[in-house]
């Protein structure tokens, strides 16, 4: 009995070590707790991830390119200028050309599907309720209920423009039953945020606070949708939310930061990028934002710090920004890190797990001190997430969950992290089959 449990003990240590080590290898940009550039890219624009996080996607100049080592080599896909929309392996993808081209191998090999709208540009698109919806440069807005093969319009209520037919459409998400687009006005009056009801096409602006300016993006957390963009009157930029699907909006955004581009969102953080100021973090949806630019390269523009941050995404443990200006490149930074390693390792409730290693099952318990939003997830060591325990609110006091027999993963060592209140806990647990 005694030399079993010794024996034990000695596989628990180095198992421990053995996770600490590969933690540490894994994690080693913590330690610089800045901006790590990747490499120059022609003209970063946008950028995006498929469903599965296996692959992060961005549109430079050439096009469309792709990669699979979280961005330290690329792949072109042939598509020129795209904006793509991910469905598992699945991308519908539309061109600056107004093509519609379709892959089913992560953008791989593509078919030509459409080209009913060769007459514009298509600079956005979404999914909702399985159906696809792409928004133009200056013809409105077209909906397809045939994954992308044939596309009417649907502009009714949508104001005229008086550069082109419509409004041109820079942003488009969809949330609980409706359909937001945010437009690229420029100095024309009449632009905006404008909603409609899936099932029923009639666009109404319920942002007017953005007319006379461009909305770039959106991103949401729950309930809540946010909208990045700019206002030209005042020269401002700007970002708005709404917990109450468009009915009222209001500014979160720091006044003093030009055009705010970007958004996106990783538990606990919900980051912006701007032109000419970095990149920001909030913690409590907009309400406070902490800047987040060491390391990232310096403007020449005067008035400018920063060079412009044109796109951001989350992948397997990493934020991205797309960079423009006389840096183009592609710049990374662990999301852990975002607020800065004093307050990852700020006071944080203690993770326990038993039996660690374990076969069947095992038991993760920790302690908060307060009450708070709270995910529980398990990630291998190249930080993809394998189980996700719990999303919710936790009261104070002693929490359990349980990883219960992880089918078809291999032997080896995992990390669950416990993120709640602003806070990363993590702790290397051993799975043997």
């Amino acid at each position: 009995m005694k030399d079993t449990y010794k024996r034990y003990s000695i596989l628990t240590m180095v198992t421990r070590i053995m996770a600490l080590m590969a933690f540490l290898m894994v994690h080693c940009e913590l330690l610089q707790a800045q901006w790590v550039q990747l490499g120059p890219v022609e003209g970063f624009g946008t950028l995006a991830t498929d469903s599965n996080g296996l692959y992060l996607y961005a549109h430079v100049g050439s096009g469309t390119i792709r990669s699979s080592d979280l961005g330290q080599s690329w792949q072109p896909l042939g598509i020129d200028g795209a904006y793509v929309f991910f469905n598992s392996a699945e991308i519908v993808a539309g061109t600056q050309r107004g093509m519609i081209f379709k892959s089913t191998d992560y953008g791989a090999h593509w078919d030509s599907i459409s080209n009913s709208m060769a007459h514009t540009g298509i600079t956005a698109m979404c999914r909702a309720n399985g159906e696809l919806f792409a928004g133009t440069q200056g013809y409105g807005l077209f909906h397809s209920s045939d994954t992308g093969r044939s596309w009417v319009p649907i502009n009714t209520g949508l104001p005229m423009s008086d550069s082109f037919i419509y409004w041109s459409v820079s942003a488009m998400t969809a949330k609980d039953g409706y359909l937001f687009v945010g437009t690229y006005g420029g100095l024309e009056p009449g632009a905006g945020i404008f909603r409609t009801k899936l099932d029923t096409i009639k666009w109404t602006n319920v942002d007017p606070n953005f007319e006379g300016g461009n909305v770039y993006s959106f991103t949401n957390i729950g309930t809540i949708l946010f909208a990045a963009g700019y206002y030209f009157d005042g020269g401002q930029g700007s970002i708005h939310r709404t917990s109450d699907d468009g009915s009222s909006w209001v500014n979160i955004a720091q006044s003093a930061n030009p055009e705010a581009v970007s958004l996106c969102y990783s538990f606990p953080y919900l980051i912006s990028g701007y032109h000419g100021s970095g990149v920001f973090i909030s913690t409590d949806s907009g309400n406070l934002w902490i800047p987040s630019t060491a390391g990232m390269p310096i403007s020449t523009i005067t008035d400018y710090k920063y060079e412009d941050v044109d796109g951001l995404a989350v992948e397997r443990g990493y934020v991205f920004a797309g960079i423009s200006g006389d840096s183009n490149g592609l710049w990374r930074r662990p999301v852990s890190d975002l607020a800065g390693v004093q307050q990852v390792n700020a006071a944080q409730p203690e993770i326990q797990s038993f039996p660690n290693p374990f076969s069947q099952s095992t038991e993760i318990t920790f302690t908060s001190e307060a009450v708070g939003y709270a995910d529980v997830s398990i990630v291998n060591l190249l930080g993809m997430e394998v189980a996700h325990l719990f999303s919710g609110e936790l009261a104070a006091g002693e929490h359990s969950f349980v990883w219960s027999k992880p089918a078809g993963l291999p032997d080896g060592m995992y990390e669950c992290l416990v993120r709640m209140n602003g806070r990363v806990e993590t702790m290397p647990v051993v799975l043997l089959h």
